[in-house]
């Protein structure tokens, strides 16, 4: 696109009648227009894209910190509901008749 608008305007620099330097202008005019387009388009593209990782990002810590919960939830779960055994248990110190 940019070529042709470097090609259109050595052509209208080079133009010798009015009707010639007026249709090179006219196409030179709808060159920049497309090109604003485009340039408008890209800028779209990218606002979409930022918002579109910024909402990604968004899921990706909630998602996260619901591991997390269900991790502590888990983890207070089986505290709670475990049971100790005898082994686990901590029996208070009583000294034997052999220890006196």
């Amino acid at each position: 696109m940019k070529e042709r608008i470097a090609d259109t305007t050595q052509q209208l620099q080079a133009s010798t009648t009015d009707a010639e330097t007026q249709k090179l202008a006219g196409v030179i005019t709808g060159y920049n227009a497309e090109l604003a387009a485009i340039d408008k388009e890209v800028d779209q593209t990218l606002a979409e894209s930022l918002v579109l990782d910024m909402q990604n990002q968004a899921d990706r810590e909630k998602q996260a910190q619901a591991r997390k919960e269900e991790r502590m939830a888990e983890f207070g779960e089986a505290i709670t509901t475990r049971k100790p055994s005898a082994s686990t248990m901590r029996q208070p110190y009583s000294p034997r008749a052999n220890d006196l």
